[in-house]
């Protein structure tokens, strides 16, 4: 999707958000969560998809943390697509969609069409995943 950061959607922190779900110049979508959000040395880390974002093409992309197993999960087109180790993150703030809060201000701004957010305060199973793309969700 070009050499630019293009976040569809994140949680702002107070200097950072809490959470990106974009595509990266690397061509993958990543899923990364930040620890420590509100210290100049914050650590970030999550999964990578394993198959590219390519523009033009409507994609259905799933974020998932589980905070028990200490994961972050990837899904593209409702298969999954990465993991990651990620220690305790805590992310709290307004849901933010087309961009990314970073230094202050608004970056990675998204060009191209959202369509049909979801949110849960749990993190979903592979099959409930599998029933949201299949459904249309």
């Amino acid at each position: 999707m070009g050499a630019s950061y293009q976040t569809a959607v994140s949680q702002q922190g107070a200097a950072f958000s809490a959470f990106y779900l974009r595509a990266e110049p690397d061509g993958k979508w990543h899923f990364q969560l930040l620890q420590n959000i509100n210290v100049a040395n914050y650590t970030i880390s999550g999964p990578v998809s394993s198959v590219g974002a390519v523009a033009g093409t409507w994609v259905h992309v799933v974020g998932v943390y589980d905070a028990a197993a200490m994961e972050g999960r990837i899904y593209v087109d409702g298969a999954l697509s990465g993991t990651a180790s990620v220690p305790g993150v805590a992310p709290s703030g307004p849901l933010v969609m087309g961009a990314a809060w970073s230094g202050s201000m608004w970056n990675d701004r998204l060009t191209g069409d959202i369509d049909d957010v979801w949110l849960w305060e749990r993190p979903l199973t592979a099959t409930e995943v599998s029933q949201l793309f299949t459904t249309g969700h």
